[in-house]
């Protein structure tokens, strides 16, 4: 799973080739609207968040675009940390709300340290 975010982190180029036309990449790096998100009310679990065909977009710092799984598994891209991110898991029930909150802050933490290093 890795190596797919990976060449989406990559613009959909792998090993010097073009898998995905890099037009779909972007397309969805954009995400959905803001607005229907707060609409279905899901601007309390990720402000300012989008999401669209199935992917989950922070245009905000950390800026990421994600998929995730209702047991807590998650695929995270950072395009401007040049990072792939990804979380497996097999919690007994769909727990996403659960663990949102740490998980965020974990992540928002880990861009920060990295930043400060380069």
């Amino acid at each position: 799973l890795g190596r797919i975010w990976q060449m989406l982190l990559q613009r959909g180029r792998w090993d010097g080739q073009q898998i995905i036309p890099e037009k779909v990449v972007e397309q969805l790096i954009l995400g959905g609207s803001t607005e229907a998100f707060k609409a279905a009310g899901m601007e309390k679990f990720r402000p300012g968040w989008s999401y669209r065909d199935q992917w989950w977009v922070n245009p905000q710092a950390p800026r990421s675009f994600a998929a995730m799984g209702a047991y807590g598994q998650r695929l995270y891209v950072f395009p401007d940390d040049d990072l792939v991110v990804v979380l497996l898991s097999s919690h007994p029930a769909p727990v996403a709300a659960l663990v949102d909150a740490p998980q965020l802050a974990a992540l928002k933490r880990l861009t920060e340290l990295l930043r400060a290093q380069r």
